[in-house]
């Protein structure tokens, strides 16, 4: 596992949810931007990301990298939560192996059991 893969970032967020409470960290890829924002929900990681447009055919091993960063790095997390409203990402969560099956208002919480080897 190649931890690099992730740096920690303090620039333009890209509009990712964000507070003092986050880590925001860039997938150290140079071709395209691609942001995760990440916050401990007692025994869970719940998880944001944005994408400039050179990112989005990226998106998936971007987030693969993203899962397996979060296994070998907080040991903690049982689980990675991505809340959204949006069908596509929906649909690309499901294809990455999330669990999308809890709705509420309109959102839909994605849910993704974390394997620590």
């Amino acid at each position: 596992m190649d931890l690099v893969k992730f740096i920690p970032y303090f620039g333009d967020t890209m509009g990712i949810t964000t507070n003092d409470n986050h880590i925001v960290v860039k997938w150290a890829n140079p071709e395209c931007k691609i942001l995760f924002s990440m916050t401990r929900k007692g025994n869970g990681m719940i998880c944001h990301l944005a994408s400039d447009k050179k990112g989005l055919r990226k998106l998936a091993q971007a987030t693969k990298d993203c899962i397996e960063y979060i296994e070998n790095t907080f040991e903690w997390c049982n689980m990675i939560i991505a809340i959204t409203e949006i069908k596509s990402i929906q649909r690309f969560l499901d294809k990455v192996g999330f669990n999308c099956s809890l709705e509420s208002n309109g959102e839909m919480a994605c849910i993704r059991r974390v394997i620590h080897e």
